[in-house]
């Protein structure tokens, strides 16, 4: 699955503008699904993330279906939502790297 990163804004609707720039890179058309990874991109939210841990119950919600995947025995449902939670982790991967080498850097 080709992922790319977007920063835009939330309309008052709750609906988000994809740009036609990566709708066509993603080859999308109107009503295909896709799995969206949402955060806030600056201080402005009400809540803000304040580990770089994917919570333990999502943390084991994919463990399970990793565990099936192994078997050969999810659905597409079930494989839609490991895809999106095995993105949200690398995401958190990334953002705890980049506070690392921040941190390094001003050492």
């Amino acid at each position: 699955m080709q992922a790319l990163r977007y920063s835009g804004r939330v309309r008052r609707d709750g609906s988000i503008n994809l740009p036609a720039t990566m709708r066509h890179k993603l080859g999308l058309r109107a009503g295909d699904k896709v799995a969206v990874v949402v955060s806030p991109a600056n201080g402005n939210a009400h809540t803000k993330r304040t580990s770089s841990e994917m919570p333990r119950t999502k943390q084991q919600r994919m463990n399970e279906l990793l565990i099936h995947n192994r078997e050969a025995h999810l659905t597409s449902k079930e494989r839609r939502e490991l895809e999106a939670l095995v993105m949200e982790a690398q995401i958190l991967t990334i953002e705890k790297a980049k506070r690392i080498l921040k941190k390094a850097r001003k050492q």
